[in-house]
């Protein structure tokens, strides 16, 4: 026995690179036979403040993510606009490690700024020439009635919705785009060669 699961409700689970995942009303799980684990990444809560000094003036977008069994949890960044008498100091108290990011002023692109030691971190100076976030806005994936693998994806269905998570991250799906809408409610769906038979 591996764990226990809500007694009641649908399960659904699907097998992806060697990984078994299930996802109930309450749950989601990831088995690579060794470990069970949470198959979703949570976003870490945070928030920002803004404190005296010199940032260039303009509107800023700020993210905290976290590292979790070698994947990076997705994020909504938030966004500040300074004066240019201010900088900014992110605050986290979550435990696993935290990734930073921001852009530069006026920018649509956030840049690692560091990881967090402890449970502020002051940014003084926006780096733009470091790795660049690519986990913004995409989040677990919805609860779904039926799971299905299809090359790198996992695809889940529920009512007249269909979703996908993103290509080699079975932790992430992108709300905005990250789905198809259906006239009448899916019955069942299934890989067949270069595509998903719905």
């Amino acid at each position: 026995a591996l764990a226990q699961i809500a007694p009641s409700g649908p399960v659904s689970a699907c097998y992806l690179n060697d990984s078994l995942y299930v996802t109930t009303l309450i749950e989601s799980l990831r088995f690579d036979g060794e470990k069970l684990e949470a198959w979703a990444v949570p976003a870490p809560a945070f928030d920002l403040q803004l404190v005296p000094g010199h940032l260039p003036e303009g509107i800023y977008k700020v993210a905290v993510t976290a590292m979790d069994g070698g994947v990076e949890s997705g994020v909504l960044p938030l966004i500040v606009s300074l004066d240019g008498t201010q900088d900014i100091r992110v605050l986290c108290g979550d435990v696993r490690e935290r990734r930073v990011y921001s852009s530069v002023e006026n920018g649509a692109t956030l840049y690692l700024q560091g990881v967090m030691a402890a449970t502020s971190m002051g940014l003084t100076y926006i780096a733009d020439d470091t790795q660049r976030l690519e986990t913004g806005e995409l989040e677990r994936l919805p609860f779904c009635d039926q799971l299905s693998t299809h090359n790198s994806l996992i695809i889940g269905s529920r009512g007249r919705y269909l979703y996908h998570t993103e290509p080699m991250w079975p932790h992430l799906h992108n709300p905005a785009n990250g789905f198809l809408q259906f006239s009448s409610e899916i019955a069942v769906h299934a890989s067949v060669g270069s595509g998903v038979f719905v």
